[in-house]
C-alpha cells in the first residue's frame, strides 16, 4: 500500500513521489476507484492535453462526443449516448431524467418531488452502496426483497403495482448482480415497461468483455451506465451513459453545463469527454487479454506455491459481486495466518463474520 515517500530526490520518481512524498501503489486488484481507476494509454493522455488548450461550446461538444459514443456502442434505433461524471453520477442523473423527463419547471425544482412519481425499486439484495445517489436527486428508494433473499419477480410485481404518485418510476439494476440470479434483464424490463417504468442498468465495472457495450441497450434496458475511469481507462471523473433518446436528453438537461439542474455540481470537463470518446476507441480495438492474464497470474502462482503461509494459489473467474468484471481471471490466495504474524487482519475477519452472523439474526 501507498505511504510516504522516502528519498525521493528532485526529478525522481513519479509526480506522487515529487511532489506530494507519496510511493506509488502496486495494484494487484485491478481498477478501484480508491486507488484511482486506471491508467490511461497515451492516446487518451494526449487527446485529453490537447483538449485542454482550446475553449469549446459544452453543449455541442457533448451532443458531439455522444453521438460518436453512440456509434462506437453500436446502440439501437431510438437509442443515444452521453458523458457523465461517473457510474454514481449516472445513476442519480438518470433517476432525475425519469423523475422529470424534459420538463423545465420539474427539473428546476428538484430535489423537490412534490405531485411526481419519484419512487426506484431496487433489489435489496443486491449492491446497494449507490442507493444515496437516488435520494440525492429526490427519489425515493422502494427496497424488494431482503439483503438475504433477491428480489423475485412477484416481488418486482407487486412494487410495480403501488397506486398513485408511489407507483415506481424506474427499477434500478446492478449488472454484476444479474449474473447471480435467476431473474434476466428481460424478465425486469418486461414487467417494469408493463407498469410504465424505466430500467436503469448499471454495468460500471462490467468491461470486459466489449459486447457488454451494446447487449444491454439491445436487450432493452432503458439506461446502462459504464464507468469511464475503470476498464474503459479514461479519466475517473467520467462515465458513459447510454439509452433511450429521449431519456438522453432529459438527462443533457438535469446535468452541466446547465444552471440550476440538480446534476450541475457533478461537472465533467471537456478534456474528460475528449478522452473518454478516444477511450471507447481504444478500448474496441484492443484484442482480449485474457490468456495473457492467466499466464501473468500462472506466474505469480508459481513462484507464491513454496512460500512459508501460503495454503493454495487458485486462478479462477471471481464469484462476488464485490470483484468486477467477472470476466477477468483473478488469483485467489489462502494464507495460514498465525495470531502472532498478523493481529490486526484476523480482528478484523473475526468482525465481520460477527456482523454477518448479527444480521442473519436479525432477519430471523
Amino acid at each position: 500500500a501507498g505511504g510516504a515517500g522516502a528519498g525521493a530526490g528532485a526529478g525522481e520518481g513519479s509526480i506522487y513521489e515529487r511532489e506530494f512524498g507519496l510511493t506509488p501503489v502496486i495494484n494487484a486488484v485491478g481498477s478501484f476507484t480508491s486507488l484511482g481507476g486506471s491508467r490511461m494509454p497515451p492516446a487518451v493522455s494526449a487527446a485529453m492535453r490537447d483538449a485542454s488548450q482550446h475553449f469549446v461550446d459544452m453543449t455541442a461538444l457533448i451532443r458531439a462526443a455522444g453521438a460518436q459514443l453512440a456509434r462506437l456502442c453500436n446502440v439501437p434505433q431510438g437509442y443515444s449516448a452521453t458523458v457523465v461524471n461517473g457510474s454514481a453520477a449516472g445513476i442519480a442523473c438518470a433517476v432525475a431524467a425519469c423523475i422529470t423527463g424534459t420538463d423545465a419547471t420539474a427539473i428546476a425544482q428538484l430535489p423537490n418531488t412534490e405531485g411526481r412519481r419519484a419512487s426506484v425499486v431496487v433489489d435489496a439484495a443486491s449492491d446497494t452502496r449507490w442507493n444515496n445517489g437516488i435520494a440525492a436527486v429526490g427519489g425515493k428508494v422502494v427496497p424488494v426483497g431482503t439483503p438475504h433473499q433477491p428480489m423475485t419477480l412477484e416481488d418486482l410485481e407487486q412494487a410495480l403495482r403501488r397506486p398513485g404518485l408511489d407507483k415506481p418510476v424506474a427499477v434500478l439494476l446492478y449488472a454484476g448482480v444479474l449474473q447471480t440470479r435467476h431473474l434476466s434483464l428481460a424478465q425486469v424490463v418486461q414487467a417494469a415497461h408493463r407498469h410504465d417504468a424505466k430500467v436503469i442498468l448499471d454495468g460500471a465495472a462490467m468491461l470486459p468483455p466489449q459486447e457488454n457495450l451494446w447487449k444491454w441497450t439491445h436487450e432493452g434496458a432503458d439506461v446502462v451506465l459504464f464507468s469511464g475511469g475503470k476498464e474503459l481507462a479514461a479519466s475517473q471523473a467520467t462515465g458513459l451513459l447510454l439509452g433511450r433518446t429521449a431519456v438522453v436528453e432529459a438527462v443533457r438537461l438535469n446535468t452541466a453545463p446547465n444552471e440550476g439542474s440538480i446534476g450541475r455540481p457533478m461537472k465533467f470537463t471537456k478534456e474528460g469527454i475528449v478522452g473518454l470518446v478516444v477511450a471507447v476507441r481504444e478500448f474496441l480495438a484492443r484484442p482480449d487479454r485474457s490468456a495473457e492474464y492467466r499466464d501473468l497470474l500462472q506466474l505469480v502462482a508459481s513462484g507464491l506455491a513454496a512460500q512459508p503461509g501460503v495454503r493454495s494459489a487458485t486462478i479462477r473467474l471471481p464469484h462476488t459481486m464485490d470483484i468486477q468484471p467477472a470476466s477477468i481471471p483473478r488469483l485467489f490466495i489462502a494464507l495460514d495466518l498465525h495470531p502472532s504474524v498478523c493481529p490486526p487482519l484476523l480482528e478484523q475477519q473475526r468482525r465481520k463474520r460477527q456482523q454477518h452472523q448479527q444480521e442473519q439474526e436479525q432477519e430471523q
